[in-house]
């Protein structure tokens, strides 16, 4: 066999063996997101867990939940604190008294789309006042909540700049809101958005 002979077949051997490294996963590189997606999962599962055992809440929401009714049923009717995920909208204060707002979950793309407003975890306050605030879905939070009140907007108003003018557009939103005491809550960190979003093209 001649000199080119044999380079040509160790470039094919090395070609297919780093084909292989990456493909199956070994080399470190691609390795980690998947570690650290695992480790906000288990991270996830204790803390619920943990909240189920204590406050004997219901965990989860019935996806094809649509009308207020049904989501009263779920949240109101049982008479048992339910826990949620969600990520942290607002805090703010009223009469006086503490409000938390939370909103979906960046993650829960087929659960009913619910915000809710609660009182109480007030020395829960500074814990979320400190964690930075979360833009692209770094984390989201656990949260155990006793539900007093479920309603559904009648009108969402939506509005953009059209040159000097501001448009205005009047629609039948498909978000709920609930409202209610906040018992506990506990914060896992994931892979962001963006992350996700990066390593797919890089991977493409």
């Amino acid at each position: 066999m001649d000199h080119k002979g044999t380079v040509a077949i160790i470039i094919i051997v090395l070609a297919a063996g780093g084909y292989y490294w990456f493909s199956s996963g070994n080399n470190p590189d691609s390795a980690n997101p998947v570690e650290e997606k695992s480790n906000a999962e288990i991270q996830k599962a204790n803390i619920v867990r943990g909240f189920v055992e204590k406050y004997q809440a219901n965990t989860g929401i019935s996806t094809s939940t649509v009308y207020t009714v049904q989501l009263e049923d779920e949240l109101v009717k049982t008479g048992k604190p339910v826990i949620f995920t969600a990520s942290l909208d607002d805090i703010f204060r009223k009469d006086g008294e503490f409000f938390i707002r939370f909103a979906p979950s960046y993650y829960d793309f087929f659960e009913p789309q619910i915000f809710y407003t609660l009182r109480g975890c007030t020395d829960k306050i500074d814990q979320l006042v400190a964690q930075k605030k979360d833009y692209f879905g770094d984390g989201e939070y656990i949260v155990v909540a006793k539900i007093t009140n479920v309603e559904k907007p009648v009108v969402k108003i939506d509005g953009w700049a059209s040159g000097e003018d501001v448009e205005l557009e009047l629609s039948q939103p498909d978000t709920f809101l609930a409202e209610g005491m906040c018992l506990d809550l506990g914060y896992v960190e994931g892979n962001s958005i963006l992350e996700t979003i990066q390593s797919v093209k890089a991977n493409e």
